[in-house]
């Protein structure tokens, strides 16, 4: 982007690429708050061509708005197990149940 401000409209992942150096801020990105962020682990939902994997990461987080901060190597792992779910390669991942949806 020419002017380094991410698209609020993008999913997150997308927007950290845009902006990688607002992946370790000292500020938050959202909401401006200095010093306000904290390190947690987290269930995200990876969505891949119909298919969806809860998946446990390490993610940054504003404690004044909650705003999620991905480095890049959560980013990249985010994105591989995408790509896994488009191709249909689910071994090691472990089926808990079944989706529907209604018409």
């Amino acid at each position: 982007m020419a002017n380094d401000v991410p698209n609020r409209n993008q999913p997150k992942i997308l927007r950290a690429l845009d902006a990688p150096h607002l992946l370790t801020p000292k500020r938050c990105p959202n909401c401006g708050f200095e010093d306000s962020l904290r390190r947690v682990e987290r269930d995200e939902l990876i969505e891949g061509c119909g298919n969806v994997v809860k998946m446990r990461v390490q993610v940054d987080v504003c404690s004044h708005c909650g705003e999620p901060i991905y480095d890049l190597r959560t980013i990249g792992e985010m994105q591989a197990m995408e790509r896994r779910l488009c191709s249909g390669e689910t071994s090691g991942l472990i089926q808990t149940g079944v989706a529907y949806r209604a018409q």
